[in-house]
């Protein structure tokens, strides 16, 4: 085999060289390459900038849009709290001594009753603003009870939550007869945290250190309401009353969430309508019996029927915005709007019954709205900081056990 000099080496590497970078190319087809080259990244950066106007575009509507909800959340906030309190307001005077009216159980049956009017109500909304029309409202609804049978669902399954709904409502307004609206609204929170303890029991949620911190203050603030007014008074009975209703309450929506689950709109609007059906054929059987026993006098000459109507249209309102709060905000401002009804109605007792809150049921309040704001914090938070606390706690022992100081 022939060697080859180094200058034909050299030689033959630059063209090779030049040939696997442009073979047989002269300069007007460098240029045009060169031109499309950057036509190409102009492109690019063209499709750049469309990107980032577009993800700009996104992040503002997105902006807006949370700013819609909360918008939308706080009026909601604010009008279950006024309806919750003037609920709770006009029942008062409903059982008041001018009126001599003293049938819980009749309001009850007229009071539950009238939910029925909520699914047509929501459903001529959905019509309206969401472009629904009436078949479309009623086969979304009727998957509540597409999987047992509407027999079987209403029967066996919602007659329970109305028996538990109706029961919360009866402890309610006998508890008004003995207390303030305000004590009631107050003890009435704790409702979070019972529901938090059935929750463990019978939905088998987590157990959280901070939600159980949370329960007990709970428990606290309503020993203090009920040893405000001294345990040998009448009023000790509506605060009895007042936990029993917190109690029963907190079983209906964890009975709510075990039979029914999560739903839609348009199925919880369902759901509390049937509940009022059978509200309607079935509730007033306690209203005759109570009745001619003497337990709760039902005289037709003594009926205020203007109170009377007042206080089911504000019920109806308040469970009206609930179940809207809930469809179209966060469930967080829902919950705040019964917490906003505390002092709501204090400001109402002070200025219309001239009833002032003492120091103990100031720090019973106190006690019970922080325990109600713990148990709003979403529970992957309410994890991290129990999670800390603990180890805090674990550190700080281990320490004291291998360190023991003499402090004497």
């Amino acid at each position: 085999m022939e060697k080859k000099t180094q200058s034909s080496v050299l030689a033959e590497n630059h063209t090779k060289s030049n040939s696997g970078r442009h073979p047989s190319m002269n300069s007007y087809d460098l240029a045009i390459e060169l031109r499309n080259k950057i036509a190409l990244i102009s492109n690019k950066c063209n499709d750049c900038l469309v990107d980032d106007g577009l993800l700009r575009e996104k992040q503002q509507l997105k902006i807006s849009l949370s700013v819609k909800e909360a918008t939308v959340g706080i009026t909601v906030v604010i009008l279950i709290a006024i309806t919750f309190s003037l609920v709770n307001q006009f029942g008062k005077n409903l059982y008041s001594i001018e009126h001599n009216f003293t049938s819980v159980t009749f309001y009850t049956w007229l009071g539950m009753s009238s939910y029925v009017i909520i699914f047509p109500v929501v459903s001529f909304l959905m019509i309206l603003f969401n472009g629904y029309n009436f078949q479309q409202c009623y086969r979304e609804a009727k998957l509540l009870y597409s999987e047992h049978g509407i027999i079987r669902t209403v029967f066996l399954r919602i007659l329970l939550l109305a028996l538990l709904l109706d029961s919360a409502i009866i402890t309610n307004f006998y508890a008004l007869q003995f207390i303030a609206p305000s004590d009631m609204t107050a003890i009435f929170s704790s409702t979070a945290g019972f529901v938090y303890i059935l929750s463990i029991i019978l939905l088998k949620e987590q157990f959280i250190l901070l939600r159980a911190g949370a329960v007990i203050l709970s428990i606290i603030g309503v020993v203090l309401f009920t040893a405000a007014d001294g345990f040998g008074t009448i009023t000790i009975i509506g605060v009895i009353l007042a936990v029993a209703s917190s109690i029963i309450s907190a079983f209906y929506r964890v009975s709510v969430k075990l039979i029914i689950g999560d739903r839609p709109l348009l199925q919880v609007s369902f759901l509390i309508s049937i509940i009022g059906v059978l509200s309607l054929f079935l509730s007033w059987i306690p209203v005759i019996i109570l009745s001619n026993t003497g337990v709760d006098i039902n005289l037709w000459s003594t009926i205020p029927w203007g109170t009377l109507l007042v206080t089911i249209t504000f019920n109806i309102l308040n469970n009206f915005f609930l179940i809207l709060g809930i469809a179209v905000t966060y469930p967080i401002f829902v919950s705040l709007g019964g917490l906003f009804g505390i002092p709501l109605n204090s400001i109402i007792d002070a200025v219309t019954r001239n009833l002032a809150f003492t120091e103990v049921k100031i720090l019973g309040t106190i006690l019970l709205i922080v325990a109600f704001a713990i148990l709003l914090i979403p529970t992957g938070t309410a994890i991290k900081i129990s999670q800390k606390f603990t180890n805090f706690i674990l550190c700080k022992a281990s320490r004291d056990l291998h360190d023991p100081q003499d402090y004497n």
